[in-house]
């Protein structure tokens, strides 16, 4: 059930609820501005950004969609947001270029009996919390006893050093290395089994990932409660040794290979766009390369134009349904022979900051998975 709030961007009055049960994920909420009496009209340059602090101190923010030349906003509450029962104050903030204007609201979380305590370990234990692969660290009794250290990627470079001239010629790439993400941890026995088969729990569930996962190139889910709105993708790469504790609990230190990008938890949503001309912000200082879905009965010739630069162009026939296109791996997919229905003339992105995108072609529908990251 889809909410509708109205808020005014004029200061004063009661702050409205808008309302949301506990480990609630993509609750869609629409938001009417109001100025005065008057609707507040979103225009094609506008920005619109959403803060929300949680009761246990977690501050999120993240960019709704919304619909130009309307006061209409849409934004999705992913479960980070929920996941911490009672009020949260939010503040919804417009920038048009000349003025920016905030109202703000309640976002109400009713408690979740079953999943309160789960939520409480993993989002505000302060021992920490993993989740590799979906499965989180509290279900092998595990508690992370420090916080890890951020480590941050280098970038690609070949350095040519000539004989008989000072200095070197250093060719940098629009890439990075992998990095190491490390946990000590600590694990006690379960009182049902000794230390030695908790143990192997903890190593079968790290391991157990192994293979081509061809989606992800090997790499897997890894969050944890220290960066709750960020996700990596990563392999497991070591550190089963655990010391001994007098058999009642082990020691060790995990380690984990990771993609150089820190993944917004918030650009995984989902955005369907209205409309052939819309806009699309990019919160971060790197290029996002989104997942675009266009949903059509075929034959239609359709095409997408990047903000940053890059364009696609599909070719549908005659029973097709529609086509999505992956701009990180140049990969078409939910349609018979996508690729073969594809052409692109260079990898399309969005850039940071404001990016002007339009279509062109018959659709029914259009949905843009933005992906956006940090390093």
């Amino acid at each position: 059930m889809e909410q509708k709030i109205t808020l005014n961007m004029i200061p004063g009055g009661v702050l409205p609820i808008a309302h949301a049960s506990q480990n609630d994920n993509n609750r869609d909420i629409t938001f009417l501005l109001t100025e005065g009496g008057s609707d507040y009209t979103l225009g094609a340059l506008t920005t619109v950004q959403i803060t929300l602090k949680r009761p246990d101190g977690a501050v999120y923010s993240f960019y709704p969609t919304f619909t130009t030349d309307t006061n209409e906003i849409k934004a999705a509450f992913f479960d980070d947001l929920t996941a911490v029962a009672g009020d949260c104050i939010a503040e919804v903030r417009v920038d048009d270029g000349s003025k920016i204007g905030s109202a703000n609201f309640i976002l109400r979380v009713e408690p979740s009996p079953e999943d309160a305590v789960i939520y409480n370990s993993i989002v505000t234990n302060k021992q920490g919390l993993i989740v590799f692969g979906g499965r989180p660290s509290s279900d092998y009794g595990i508690v992370v006893s420090e916080a890890p250290t951020f480590e941050k990627p280098t970038r690609k470079q070949t350095i040519i050093n000539i004989p008989g001239r000072s200095g070197s010629i250093v060719r940098q790439e629009d890439a990075w290395n992998d990095v190491t993400r490390k946990y000590k941890i600590w694990v006690a026995k379960d009182r049902r089994q000794d230390l030695v088969q908790t143990i192997e729990a903890v190593t079968g569930w790290l391991n157990r990932h192994v293979g081509s996962d061809m989606a992800n190139y090997g790499y897997f889910r890894l969050e944890d409660s220290f960066e709750p709105e960020y996700y990596r993708l990563a392999y497991y790469s070591g550190g089963d040794s655990f010391i001994n504790d007098l058999m009642q609990a082990g020691e060790a230190e995990l380690k984990f290979t990771c993609r150089p990008e820190r993944f917004l938890k918030s650009g995984d949503i989902e955005q369907e766009i209205t409309g052939a001309l819309f806009t699309l912000y990019n919160p971060t200082n790197f290029k996002a390369k989104p997942i675009i879905t266009f949903k059509a009965t075929g034959p239609s010739l359709i095409s997408f134009v990047g903000g940053g630069g890059g364009s696609l162009s599909f070719a549908l026939t005659s029973g097709d349904t529609g086509i999505s296109f992956d701009c990180e791996t140049l990969q078409a997919f939910n349609c018979g022979g996508a690729n073969g229905k594809t052409s692109y003339s260079s990898e399309p992105y969005l850039d940071p900051g404001l990016n002007a995108c339009y279509t062109t072609g018959t659709y029914s529908k259009l949905f843009v998975t933005p992906r956006y990251y940090v390093i």
